[in-house]
């Protein structure tokens, strides 16, 4: 399945990450500008709404979260570089380098 997400959504996919396509939860395999990847097994598609979908048909897409993390904690720096002073602070070094 191939998806044309808008820049709001692709900017945080990632190949070999997640989005959530119409609440189903998916890896990406691959992505080109504003398409994105995804291959969909048999028992995913007969669980779920997807195999309902057809082409041309709009979604819901939710990018992973973690991505979203990142930026917001960047937009806070206050030098915009991620260090590990700053990734301390923040809680993702354990004080150990």
């Amino acid at each position: 399945m191939k998806i044309r997400a808008p820049l709001s959504v692709s900017k945080y996919v990632v190949e070999k990450g997640s989005i959530a396509v119409d609440g189903t939860s998916l890896t990406v395999n691959e992505t080109r500008g504003d398409v994105i990847a995804l291959t969909l097994i048999p028992f995913t598609l007969e669980k779920t709404v997807l195999i309902h979908k057809r082409v041309g048909d709009r979604v819901n897409l939710e990018a992973d979260i973690l991505g979203k993390y990142v930026e917001k904690m960047l937009d806070r720096s206050s030098s915009g570089k991620v260090t590990l002073s700053f990734l301390r602070e923040h809680g993702f070094v354990d004080g150990e380098e």
